[in-house]
Order: C-alpha cells, then sequence, then structure tokens
C-alpha cells in the first residue's frame, strides 16, 4: 500500500484495509467512500473532487440495495 496510507497504532498499521477488518466492513462501495474521505483534500484531486466521489460510491451503495430489495421482492410474487 503506498505510504500515505502508512500509519501506525500501537504496534499496528493502521490502513484502510485494517480499519475495514477491525470494523467489519465488507461493502465494497462502503469501502471505497471510506478510503477516499480517509484522505480527503490530500491527494492529486481536491477536497470537492474526493467527498463527491465518496458520495458517488454511497448513491451507488443504496441503488444496489434498492435493486437487491426489488429483485427480492419479485422473487417471491
Amino acid at each position: 500500500m503506498r505510504k500515505h496510507y502508512n500509519f501506525w497504532y500501537k504496534g499496528l498499521k493502521l490502513d484502510p484495509y485494517r480499519i475495514f477488518r477491525i470494523y467489519g466492513i465488507s461493502a465494497p462501495e462502503q469501502q471505497h467512500a471510506i478510503k477516499k474521505l480517509l484522505r480527503a483534500g490530500k491527494s492529486v484531486k481536491g477536497l470537492e473532487v474526493d467527498i463527491q466521489e465518496s458520495i458517488d460510491s454511497l448513491n451507488r451503495w443504496l441503488e444496489i440495495l434498492n435493486e437487491d430489495k426489488l429483485e427480492k421482492n419479485n422473487d417471491d410474487l
């Protein structure tokens, strides 16, 4: 993983992957949004772009959840 994600806490490398494991975060859309927010405004892209990309990921996650609900409802018919 890139250098800018290398933080150490109590002897553990605290990067997005460790955070995802600690919190049990498995949805890729949520992971992507969190990773963007952890470094928002500190990379090549500006703060606003990072925030918008996080929002886009979360909106897509909502779409997927709704699609899954519709599919389940159709299967129940």
